[in-house]
């Protein structure tokens, strides 16, 4: 039978520096005198396996044994600096669900986007968009700011979305731990309809019990390193004694594959020494380091004009908040000025007797006391309060104009509503002032640096032909 996947001797490096530990002033000065050096960390070391059509493999380890990284260079995100890996189908991958959404726009909106970035045409997505948020659960909220939701709710929509796939080779990081557990059970049935049509799938979970129902085949990694392939009875039960403090059982196993390992390092060696993935780390370095040096300057311009204008700082208006009718229940969740999502931890400099959530970043009116809230000024701006069958009326009072709000519906909202405010007249050059200066800043270093960087190599390489002469 000929194999779907096939993964030689992989091994992935990292390069990290020692920058968090000398500061920037001595960072630039080592620079400069070409005296910075890197580390070296082997996130993936020497993994060989191969998949058959169908199989199902489930990768277990702890916290930092190099799942997820063999997970992305499988999927083709990024390339091994040893070894190969060849798979014969079309490749697809659930990893990191909550990453590519934008927080601005609304639960509906960000489907579209995060389907565009998994390569599905608008038609697919309108075709399948109903079964994506009935699926998600988040049918009432498809209107609403993507930040509103909860991480749940993210989690649920990033699931129903990436589930469309129909690949020969489905590659899962930790996608069946999402959202609560009736939403966990769905998901795994969701995946099981995946498998059951053929695909060949790669599974990493922290739950053993996962790991033995859905999988056929268990790759054990610890600390980068491959420490078992092969049966899932066999591997989970040595793995589970592992977990319950026979830690001996990783050295042995280690010793045992250390020949094999040897064998095949000494077959792939041609291939190894003209791999790409050892050019990708070493040939951009001095771009990646003009990259790095000019972020991180323009990162701290930016939080400094950021501070600048900060509301304490910017144009903004006082807001008096009162509860309107005795008895009954008043919540303010936030404000939202020009698209920002204003927390109550930011704008509450009095909150009188309200009594602040923690957990859910809200006050709620227990007497008459007024809430004191500061809201910068602009174009559009609204402020949310709960709003359900036990809330009441609210009045805010606004530069000397007072604003009734009714609070009381049918059914509660479980993010509350928003409601709008007069707008305010912070100008649009106020707003974008930290991301000019920024960008302004980045440009000038990065071709700064990677000048810098390129005449430091001509110096070398004049260097070494005079040594050679």
């Amino acid at each position: 039978m000929e194999f779907a996947l096939k993964v030689e001797n992989v091994s992935i490096r990292y390069i990290t520096g020692d920058f968090k530990d000398i500061g920037i002033k001595e960072y630039v000065s080592r620079k400069a005198t070409n005296n910075y050096r890197v580390n070296e960390f082997m996130a993936v070391d020497g993994v060989s396996f191969t998949l058959e059509h169908g199989d199902m493999l489930g990768i277990v380890g702890t916290n930092g044994a190099g799942k997820s990284t063999l997970l992305k260079a499988v999927s083709g995100l990024m390339e091994p600096t040893k070894g190969r890996i060849t798979a014969n189908g079309e490749v697809a991958a659930l990893l990191e669900l909550g990453s590519g959404f934008d927080g601005d726009l609304t639960v509906k909106e960000n489907a579209y986007l995060r389907g565009a970035m998994l390569g599905y045409t608008k038609e697919f997505m309108d075709e399948t968009y109903d079964h994506i948020i009935d699926f998600a659960e988040l049918r009432e909220f498809e209107n609403r700011p993507f930040k509103q939701l909860s991480s749940g709710m993210k989690s649920r929509l990033a699931f129903s979305i990436a589930s469309l796939v129909k690949p020969d080779i489905l590659i899962l990081d930790e996608v069946l731990s999402v959202g609560d557990g009736a939403f966990q059970e769905k998901s795994a049935k969701k995946m099981r309809e995946i498998i059951s049509q053929g695909a060949t799938t790669i599974l990493v979970s922290h739950s053993l019990g996962q790991i033995r129902e859905l999988c056929n085949k268990v790759l054990w990694l610890d600390h980068g390193k491959q420490v078992a392939f092969g049966d899932t009875k066999e591997i989970c039960d040595l793995y589970e004694e592992y977990l319950n403090g026979e830690h001996e059982i990783v050295s042995k196993l280690l010793d045992h594959s250390d020949e094999a390992e040897k064998l095949q390092t000494e077959t792939l060696a041609e291939d190894c020494s003209q791999n790409h993935g050892a050019k990708m780390i070493l040939k951009p370095l001095k771009m990646l380091n003009a990259f790095i040096v000019a972020a991180f300057f323009a990162f701290v311009l930016f939080n400094i004009t950021m501070n600048m204008n900060a509301p304490a700082n910017q144009p903004h208006d006082t807001l008096l908040i009162y509860r309107g009718t005795s008895d009954a229940n008043v919540t303010y969740r936030g404000a939202e000025v020009d698209g920002v999502w204003i927390s109550p931890w930011d704008n509450v400099p009095e909150h009188g007797n309200w009594v602040f959530d923690e957990g859910q970043a809200t006050y709620t009116a227990i007497d008459d006391t007024p809430l004191t809230v500061v809201v910068p000024q602009g174009k559009e701006r609204t402020i949310t309060f709960n709003v359900g069958p036990n809330e009441g009326s609210v009045r805010v009072e606004l530069c000397g104009e007072m604003l009734s709000f009714d609070l009381k519906q049918t059914e509660t909202v479980e993010l509350g509503l928003p409601f709008s405010l007069p707008a305010g007249h912070m100008t649009a050059s106020h707003r974008a002032s930290p991301y000019i200066a920024a960008t302004i800043l980045f440009a000038v270093l990065f071709i700064l640096f990677y000048v810098f960087g390129r005449e430091e190599k001509r110096r070398e390489v004049r260097k070494g032909e005079e040594r050679e002469l």
